[in-house]
């Protein structure tokens, strides 16, 4: 038993060896199968690449001049092959003329004209030129439905747009060009150059009648620089490069500020030397004359030093107080003397002007006055006219003359006088200024009626 149980766990063993030899056999020989897949697909893609190169080699050698001009024979409308490019983009935009924020045509010209040398084809730079146009305007709506659009035309409406003036016009605006009050010598130069710049541009157009030379118009434009500047010390020191034909924008602009530097170098010497000097004032007096001490030290008289125009004004401003306090000193007199009472006041001449005007003076009511009396709120001042009454006697006696005047004191009516309608004497100034009414009557009282002193 034991033997065959030997037996039977040798054969066991032996079955397990040759199992893990045949699967080790396998492994094998499928590692080698894919390492012979992976070469072969090497090889085949080392000849695909052989084969793209040589095709693109035979197309290399196809792409003739030729060929080339086979291809443009057949398609005549089509343009020449270019290179990869972006779409052209006008900086800025196009809007009404004479607005700052907005395109000049001048500037537009120029961003066409180097899409142009760069070779991007004429339909796509009109159609970028419609696109920078403000949308809403009339312009681009009309731009835009227009069929057979070239850029010729479009540059020739454009113009018209921007309502730029001639060649001519150009010419004839730089020949009277001058500096304006307010413009510094730096911006009217480049205003200038702006302007030349405008000409030469306008003269090339296809549609410009005349041509102007380019020295032409930069021996005018030296010329305009030169008569048109306001200071002559700047024209005096641009004048040598000024006269040199050939000269640079750039030098020129740089002369410019050095002679603009110095104007104003000069200008701020000449304020510090034009500030008034302190005066010194020194005493002159004669042996004839005793010499006064005064009380003030050397030090202190030296110390005031007043320029002139100061004294000028301190003689003007001591003479004006002194008419002043001559002006007060009369008022003051002129204010006593009408504040003085006069002793005897003047009686009043009184000349009737017709037998039945007489004039008439009036004493105080002879009536005790029982109302109160009440201090007066303001005086009562009364005209200065004389005052006639006509008096009218009864019809059974007879009319006589007046032939002597009136002897009776001056008295002056009351208030309630007044309200009744009675007349009232004439007064000279004196008196009616020094007469004021002391008390006012509240109640009316029963006045006697005027006495008249006949002759």
């Amino acid at each position: 038993m034991t033997e065959l149980l030997a037996a039977a766990n040798l054969t066991q063993q032996q079955t397990q060896e040759a199992d893990l030899q045949e699967e080790q056999r396998q492994k094998e020989r499928e590692e080698e199968r894919i390492r012979k897949e992976i070469e072969a697909l090497q090889l085949q893609l080392a000849a695909t690449q052989k084969q793209s190169e040589k095709d693109k080699s035979d197309t290399r050698e196809i792409q003739t001049p030729a060929f080339n001009s086979m291809l443009t024979q057949s398609t005549p409308h089509s343009y020449p092959p270019t290179p990869w490019h972006k779409d052209l983009k006008i900086s800025g935009q196009i809007g009404e003329p004479g607005q700052k924020d907005r395109l000049t045509f001048s500037s537009l010209a120029r961003q066409i004209e180097h899409g142009r040398s760069k070779g991007v084809p004429e339909p796509e730079i009109v159609d970028a030129v419609i696109r920078s146009i403000i949308p809403g305007m009339g312009l681009r709506s009309y731009l835009e439905g227009k069929a057979n659009l070239t850029l010729p035309t479009l540059r020739r409406i454009l113009r018209s747009h921007y309502q730029e003036k001639s060649a001519t016009e150009l010419y004839k605006q730089l020949t009277s060009e001058v500096q304006g009050i307010k413009e510094t010598p730096q911006n009217f130069l480049i205003r200038t150059f702006d302007l030349r710049q405008k000409i030469l541009f306008a003269s090339q157009e296809d549609e410009s009648g005349l041509k102007y030379d380019p020295g032409l118009v930069q021996n005018m434009f030296l010329h305009t620089v030169l008569t048109g500047l306001q200071n002559d010390n700047i024209k005096r020191d641009l004048q040598p490069y000024l006269e040199q034909t050939d000269i640079s924008d750039e030098l020129l602009l740089e002369r410019m500020n050095t002679a603009c530097a110095y104007e104003t170098e000069r200008q701020n010497k000449k304020k510090l030397l034009g500030q008034p000097r302190p005066a010194t004032i020194h005493a002159v007096q004669s042996s004839d004359t005793p010499v006064k001490k005064s009380d003030k030290s050397p030090g202190q008289q030296n110390s005031v030093k007043l320029p002139p125009t100061v004294a000028l004004q301190l003689e003007e401003m001591r003479s004006e107080m002194a008419v002043l306090r001559d002006l007060k000193a009369e008022m003051c007199q002129i204010r006593e003397s009408m504040q003085q009472p006069q002793s005897t006041p003047q009686q009043p001449q009184l000349q009737p002007q017709h037998p039945l005007q007489q004039q008439v003076q009036y004493h105080p009511p002879t009536t005790s006055i029982a109302a109160p009396i009440h201090p007066p709120t303001a005086p009562v001042h009364y005209p200065t006219t004389p005052i006639t009454a006509p008096i009218y006697p009864p019809a059974s006696a007879p009319v006589q003359p007046v032939t002597k005047a009136v002897t009776a004191p001056v008295q002056l009516p009351t208030d309630t006088e007044l309200a009744a309608g009675i007349l009232v004497p004439s007064w000279s100034r004196t008196e009616r200024r020094n007469c004021s009414i002391s008390t006012k009557v509240r109640s009316t009282t029963q006045l006697s009626p005027p006495q008249i002193v006949d002759g």
